[in-house]
């Protein structure tokens, strides 16, 4: 599904289980290690969505509420990142 509003192309990149709350549009940002945390705090975190593939990567936990929205490809519900993210 792809979309435009404005100047600005948005498409729909997945599905899977919110946590809280019902989505998220803003830019989004892949965090896999400590470096990338460092360099998205660099950022305007309130437009930024966290894209991380693992739900191990508990480096992000002082910028989560910060962010606009957060996707994990891994993990559930109930996995540590998932409750800390609530």
């Amino acid at each position: 599904m792809r979309r435009t509003i404005g100047r600005m192309e948005m498409r729909k990149i997945g599905e899977g289980e919110p946590i809280c709350g019902r989505g998220a549009v803003g830019i989004l940002r892949k965090v896999e290690t400590i470096e990338d945390v460092v360099r998205v705090m660099e950022t305007d975190l309130s437009e930024t969505i966290v894209f991380t593939p693992s739900a191990s990567v508990t480096a992000i936990t002082p910028i989560l509420p910060k962010i606009r929205g957060l996707i994990c490809a891994s993990g559930g519900v109930t996995s540590h990142l998932a409750i800390v993210a609530r």
